[in-house]
């Protein structure tokens, strides 16, 4: 009893100061006319939440119902908490594993935001992650998975069991100038796999990935796939310089793209 009160205090708590500071915090508009449409509403002048505090990007949506406040707050613990290695008393939390490259969505998307390639030290986050391939397409048109490292590289693993191996890596510095003769410098990165326990990388195709930024995906996720389809320009004939396609995937569920 005591435990369950106590977290629905902090529930409480939590959800009164998230409207606290989305109602209270407003925002500093340039334009002296501020319409539904304008910039300054990223996600719509009734969706956009003004918080220039480290929890900015992990507030919910405005004007949720007190279901849907429930279902953003489950998400989220979901998002933030660790999974545990099977069987656990938690048993709503097991199943990591055998391979991973980290233990929470939020180890990745830390306070909901875009990670970094690497630390400090140069060493490779949990926020790089590797999507693996060898040439050619599948059946389907997919890509075909490394026969030994599936389609992504995972260098950790639960107790017991052998890690795939290590990733590194490299900067070379690349020098170059602009038109109007101003230097600048790049730096291109060299990936670096050792220690492979589970046999070679024989001509595998490696694409780094950095976690992506998780504010605005209930946003993008409301749009149709009408609205989606709508704004596809293969042959640019709008001459905007942008050819828009859609991407289409196989579903095994389904059986169609």
């Amino acid at each position: 009893m005591n435990i369950s009160y106590k977290r629905l205090i902090s529930l409480f708590i939590w959800i009164a100061g998230m409207a606290f500071f989305s109602q209270c915090n407003s925002p500093d508009v340039e334009s002296e006319v501020v319409t539904d449409t304008d910039e300054a509403y990223s996600g719509g002048k009734d969706g956009t939440v003004f918080d220039q505090t480290a929890n900015a990007f992990g507030n919910s949506l405005l004007g949720l119902t007190t279901d849907e406040v429930d279902q953003f707050v489950i998400g989220n613990s979901f998002n933030r908490n660790n999974w545990v290695t099977a069987p656990s008393s938690t048993s709503a939390r097991d199943g990591l594993g055998p391979f991973f490259n980290a233990t929470s969505c939020s180890a990745c998307h830390f306070q909901d935001g875009k990670g970094m390639p690497v630390n400090t030290d140069q060493s490779v986050t949990s926020s790089l992650l590797f999507r693996l391939s060898v040439p050619g397409k599948g059946q389907h048109g997919e890509p075909i998975h490394d026969p030994n490292y599936g389609e992504q590289f995972n260098p950790r693993a639960i107790i017991g069991v052998v890690a795939e191996g290590d990733v590194a890596v490299n900067y070379q510095e690349v020098p170059g100038s602009y038109p109007d003769g101003k230097s600048f410098s790049i730096r291109k990165p060299t990936y670096i796999f050792s220690n492979l326990k589970y046999g070679p990388m024989s001509g595998t195709l490696i694409s780094p990935r950095i976690s992506t930024l998780m504010s605005g995906t209930g946003h993008l996720e409301a749009v149709s796939e009408t609205t989606i389809l709508s704004f596809a320009d293969v042959n640019d004939q709008n001459g905007d310089g942008i050819s828009g396609r859609p991407n289409y995937v196989w579903d095994f569920k389904t059986q169609k793209k």
